[in-house]
């Protein structure tokens, strides 16, 4: 493969309910493009962690494009709760010996399913002062329920 040409580094999909989607052993890649497919059982609250580093986050989001929330010195990037299903997109800017930049978008099924519910919509914009080359990305969830079976994460890279 030449260099910009993205590659498959790993995907995790859930046969049983869990608490815990991770995706490790990733070849150092300066880019990645994460998708993410979660099928929530009850009440879920996603976090996202790199390399087991649970201090330095700093989130800039918003949900339905109101107003605007920004935390610093947090544990993880937090990316919300939710009772349907759901879909994001991370991008993760991942040069060694620099803080991680990240990107994401997620869409939920809103209030419930069928055409009468609208989907709800968070995006966010932060950074991991970790400087190692990611290896490993989780995401934890925290609430009540679990991430139910057929849940995905899946990454792909590119120099």
């Amino acid at each position: 493969m030449a260099d910009g040409d993205w590659v498959k580094l790993g995907s995790t999909t859930l046969d049983t309910s869990g608490d815990t989607l991770e995706v490790d052993s990733l070849d150092a890649k300066q880019f990645l493009y994460i998708t993410v497919e979660l099928v929530p059982s009850g009440t879920i609250d996603t976090d996202l962690t790199i390399n087991g580093v649970t201090s330095g986050y700093a989130l800039r989001s918003n949900d339905n494009f109101g107003t605007e929330a920004t935390v610093v010195n947090q544990s993880n990037i937090a990316t919300g709760s939710e009772t349907t299903a759901s879909l994001f997109i991370i991008d993760i800017e991942n040069f060694d010996g620099k803080e991680k930049l990240f990107m994401f978008r997620k869409i939920t099924g809103g209030a419930g399913t069928g055409g009468t519910n609208y989907p709800t919509i968070m995006e966010g914009f932060g950074k991991c002062t970790a400087t190692d080359q990611i290896s490993k990305i989780t995401l934890t969830n925290t609430g009540a329920g679990s991430f139910d079976e057929l849940s995905n994460m899946t990454v792909f890279g590119c120099s």
